[in-house]
């Protein structure tokens, strides 16, 4: 089975079409659903699911430094997280009666603190209004507290109103009742939330000027907060990303905890949060999904959590702990229709005009599935495509690999392999990112008639059908300009890659294993694919040969073709077997058929493709 994108004829809304079926759906309560809630204290108020986060925010308070900063992709929970530590640092005790940090023993000291709650969002993404607009900002939350402020720059302003805050913290008793009732704070108790910091640089990656008054900006705002850093208790920021160039500069007293393992599940929910908090929503959707009739009437609970997690999971920043995508999982479960709801709320205009278009891109995308700690520039204009597009959520980590260095003295290095995380995301990475690239090149081929030819490329190719998958594979490289096409063999690589994005599983570019690196691998729920690519360009008397013209299968440029295509598939089984790439597959305990993939290209339209299995798995009687 192919993954089948929302708008195709075969997807849940396209069955949903028909009112019959609408009228047999069972209505459901989703007031309990904390949809599009951000704000900590309404949802405990008026009795919305929360997943219990607050273990892991007590660490987070916790750690030896004050000054915080973590990333995740938009709509991850973040503004809720900045809600809930708001609530805990103004001692808002009654929140949290049925929760972790609310029930500690001993005791958790819930203590009042002044909590300046900032979020970038209101500056806008155009350099000419940041300044204004955030003053007039600044004022609001400000007027807040009782402060005028009189400052002319952003730096002094921020600077201000904090300093004047901690001014005032004396007056501030350390919590409302118990033993501290009454007594004086001895250290500055001044807390300082900043959602979405980076929220103008997304917009202006692509345009050098903006990006560097850009920077401006941002780097007198953060310097005002650095200034006022011995008078603040906490700083905790989060943002989409992390720009070494903005953590360098005024933003410099700053840790990064984005990828430190103790915080991997601290927004986004486990499969194991999942079934304790939302066991009642399961149980409803299955139902209606059964009425709707788009899942059979035998599955149970532990089948619907499964498709769940195909669609929604494998968001990790530790290469371990595995997270869904909150905003996802909500609307699913008021919907009960599996379609990309998270992706539809993210606008990929601004990647894809960071993502130049030019023919190298694919390989570009092709070669970068991963990046180093070390390896990301000062300067915002050269970051990798693989670090965008992990950081803005279209990638995630799948593992770490931590390496010594071998020269005396050097640094260690880290480097994070990426793949996609989900059904959800991999379906909208090729439509959103790929395919309109593609398109620009296609001759007017409409995104559905695009994807069509994919799924059909997957489900020949899933299902082992050689000819039928030649024949999809030579149809989508058809329909590129000529352009377009290179040479190189990875630029066929990628877009063989892109296809199988659609197939009903994971497929990874470039494993490394002992032997060297694996071309594709292919991860379906019965069997394990290992794909080799050859390609070869065209012979040089295709051009002088007359009989081409006429399309004689016996000419001699034909017969020279096949005879290219039989050699590339026997160097893609030669290269599979004498470097040992099916061996790692081969020793895992999986009850999984193993296939060797062959697949070899001459010119853009000729492919040849065999497979071969080396291990069969039989279902003991």
């Amino acid at each position: 089975m192919v993954k089948i994108p929302v708008h195709h004829p075969h997807s849940d809304r396209a069955r949903l079409e028909d009112d019959e079926v609408l009228k047999n759906v069972t209505a459901i309560n989703i007031k309990r659903l904390a949809i599009s809630f951000t704000d900590f204290a309404r949802i405990v108020n008026e009795h919305k699911i929360y997943v219990d986060k607050t273990d892991i925010i007590h660490d987070l308070l916790n750690i030896n430094t004050n000054y915080i900063l973590l990333t995740r992709p938009r709509r991850f929970g973040k503004t809720l997280l900045l809600s809930t530590i708001q609530a805990i640092l103004q001692g808002r005790k009654d929140l949290f009666e049925n929760l972790y940090i609310g029930n500690l023993e001993p005791a958790y000291p819930f203590e009042s603190s002044h909590v300046i709650r900032l979020s970038m969002g209101p500056a806008g993404i155009n350099p000419d209004d940041y300044l204004d607009r955030m003053k007039l900002y600044l004022d609001d939350v400000a007027a807040d507290y009782g402060i005028t402020l009189r400052a002319k720059n952003i730096g002094d302003s921020v600077y201000n109103l904090i300093h004047s805050l901690y001014r005032s913290y004396k007056t501030i008793p350390l919590a409302k009742d118990g033993p501290l009732a009454g007594k004086i704070a001895d250290i500055p108790k001044i807390a300082v939330l900043i959602d979405e910091y980076d929220y103008q640089l997304i917009p202006n990656l692509h345009d050098s000027k903006k990006l560097q008054a850009t920077f401006a900006f941002l780097d007198d705002f953060y310097t005002g907060i650095k200034t006022a850093a011995d008078e603040i208790r906490y700083l905790i920021v989060t943002g989409i990303t992390t720009f070494k160039g903005l953590v360098q500069s005024g933003f410099n007293i700053i840790r990064d905890k984005s990828l430190d393992p103790a915080f991997a599940a601290i927004c986004g929910f486990t499969e194991d949060e999942i079934v304790l908090n939302f066991e009642d929503n399961i149980k409803t959707s299955l139902e209606n999904r059964k009425r709707m009739g788009v899942m059979d009437l035998g599955m149970c609970e532990a089948d619907l959590v499964s498709e769940i997690v195909d669609w929604y999971d494998g968001y990790s920043w530790d290469g371990k702990t595995k997270v869904l995508n909150p905003c996802s999982l909500l609307d699913f479960f008021s919907e009960h229709i599996f379609r990309p709801y998270w992706s539809n709320t993210v606008d990929s205009r601004a990647i894809n005009e960071f993502l130049k278009i030019d023919k190298d891109y694919f390989c570009m995308f092709y070669r970068h599935n991963a990046f180093h700690d070390s390896s990301e520039p000062d300067d915002l204009t050269e970051i990798s495509p693989a670090a965008v597009l992990f950081q803005t959520g279209y990638l995630t980590i799948k593992t770490i690999t931590r390496t010594k260095s071998s020269v005396r003295g050097g640094n260690d290095t880290t480097t994070y392999q990426l793949s996609i995380p989900n059904r959800e995301v991999r379906q909208q990475f090729a439509q959103k990112i790929i395919i309109p690239r593609f398109l620009k090149l296609t001759g007017g081929l409409k995104p559905n008639e695009q994807i069509e030819r994919f799924l059909d490329f997957c489900d020949s190719f899933s299902s082992r059908k050689a000819y039928s998958s030649q024949v999809s594979l030579i149809s989508i490289f058809s329909y590129y300009s000529y352009k377009l096409h290179s040479n190189a063999e990875s630029y066929y690589k990628t877009v063989i890659l892109t296809a199988l994005c659609f197939a009903d599983g994971e497929v990874t570019a470039e494993i490394s294993v002992s032997g060297g690196d694996i071309d594709l691998f292919l991860e379906l729920p019965s069997d394990f694919m290992v794909i080799e690519v050859k390609y070869s360009n065209y012979p040089k008397t295709a051009a002088k040969d007359p009989e081409r013209a006429a399309g004689k299968d016996n000419s001699s440029h034909a017969k020279e073709i096949r005879n290219l295509l039989d050699v590339g598939i026997s160097k893609a089984f030669k290269q599979i077997n004498d470097k040992g790439y099916a061996k790692k597959f081969l020793n895992q305990n999986q009850k999984k058929n193993v296939w060797l993939v062959a697949i070899s290209i001459v010119g853009r339209d000729n492919v040849k493709i065999q497979f071969r299995k080396v291990r069969r798995y039989t279902k003991k009687a």
